[in-house]
């Protein structure tokens, strides 16, 4: 055509022998992979536009902003991004339009959330050292060692749910850190397979209702720093106070007045205890249920009854408190050192434990008491019965 320069066509593409060919083609593609994900994109640019764009096409590709292909108008168009903010090019952050309606996966959106109610306040007892979780504040406001685990226990697990979002985690873990700490023994790990407050399954280690609403009452009274610390963590021992009143109430309870013990004496705790118990409305003649009990079936039954006129199923007793409730509100008449032994015969077998200061009652032994005492009294019930129908 005239006036056209050699080498163009009509329409200015570029000619050879008269003949247009086609544009050369680049393709660019781009992978990433990103926590067991990858995405990739690809493009295809001419030599001009390749030259033109440069860095500044890939940037937008990649960075979201420009979405590759071509506009109605036919011809490929890309946003000035001279004056942008720099952006970290991800192919995570692009977000694709209905027309390129790809599957996409958050993978942001598939990590647990730490939105538990209380996750800042289990922050400030615990925080993880790597991938152990390390105990911050060591005064669990504990009456005992295993009151120290057992609170551990809760806060641990508590932690688990409220900050790392999970329901349940492995036994060993929670044996690890209680091990750090030396709070890990037979004694805790009989009371974290019969609690009724866990859930163990599969040696994993989670918290029922009851024993989130524990937890979060453990939680509440290690940050009120109102609440005196009984046992310190890291000495494994009572508070000064704590212990010289002890012992203090001991020595009362063991003086001797010409060569003869005060037998007359009673501890004032256990005063209290038989007046609450006696305000109990249980209109049962306990007397004769428990008369014919074991030594061991006795103590047992007494724990239970402190347990329930101190509304505190963890109370710890000693066997001298013990002896002298059970004669005080029954009239049961115990040996003290038969019964400590029978006691001890009977610690860790999942009824109760032997612990520093006496012993405490456990979930199972609470009711084995309720079924000693049902199974009584359905005995009675049917000899009652019987007698009844002799007469007749």
């Amino acid at each position: 055509m005239c006036g056209t320069p050699r080498g163009e066509g009509h329409d200015g593409s570029a000619a050879t022998n008269g003949s247009s060919l086609p544009p050369v083609m680049n393709t660019l593609k781009f992978v990433e992979s990103s926590k067991g994900y990858s995405r990739e994109i690809q493009a295809s640019l001419t030599n001009e536009v390749g030259i033109s764009w440069g860095g500044a096409a890939i940037a937008a590709i990649v960075g979201g902003q420009m979405i590759p292909g071509k506009p109605p108008t036919g011809r490929p168009v890309i946003r000035d991004v001279s004056n942008a903010e720099p952006q970290q090019l991800s192919l995570f952050n692009y977000e694709p339009s209905t027309e390129n309606n790809k599957p996409t996966i958050d993978t942001v959106a598939q990590l647990p959330a730490a939105n538990g109610v209380d996750a800042e306040k289990l922050r400030q007892i615990f925080r993880h050292n790597g991938e152990q979780l390390q105990l911050m504040e060591t005064r669990l406001k504990a009456t005992n060692r295993l009151d120290a685990a057992r609170r551990l226990i809760f806060l641990v697990v508590l932690y688990s749910l409220d900050v790392d979002g999970r329901q349940e985690i492995p036994r060993t873990e929670l044996n690890d850190i209680l091990k750090r700490v030396g709070l890990y023994d037979n004694n805790t790990a009989t009371w974290i397979g019969k609690s009724a407050d866990l859930i163990v399954e599969r040696d994993m280690v989670g918290l029922r209702l009851s024993g989130q609403e524990q937890a979060r009452k453990i939680l509440t009274q290690v940050l009120d720093r109102s609440i005196e610390d009984k046992w310190n963590l890291t000495s494994g021992a009572t508070s000064r106070n704590s212990k010289s009143s002890g012992k203090s109430e001991e020595d009362s309870e063991n003086s001797t007045k010409n060569g003869k013990r005060k037998n007359n004496e009673f501890s004032k705790d256990v005063e209290s205890w038989v007046a609450n118990w006696k305000s109990l409305a249980f209109n049962i003649d306990f007397y004769a249920i428990i008369k014919d009990f074991t030594g061991m079936e006795k103590g047992l039954f007494g724990l239970w009854a402190i347990s329930k006129a101190t509304s505190n199923p963890e109370i710890v007793v000693s066997s001298n408190k013990l002896k002298q409730f059970l004669y005080l509100a029954l009239g049961i008449k115990v040996d003290q050192s038969n019964l400590e032994r029978r006691l001890q015969e009977a610690s860790g077998q999942g009824s109760l434990i032997k612990v520093q200061g006496g012993f405490q009652i456990l979930a199972p032994g609470l009711a084995e008491v309720e079924r000693l005492i049902n199974s009584r009294q359905n005995n009675a019930s049917i000899d009652e019965s019987s007698e009844n129908a002799g007469e007749v």
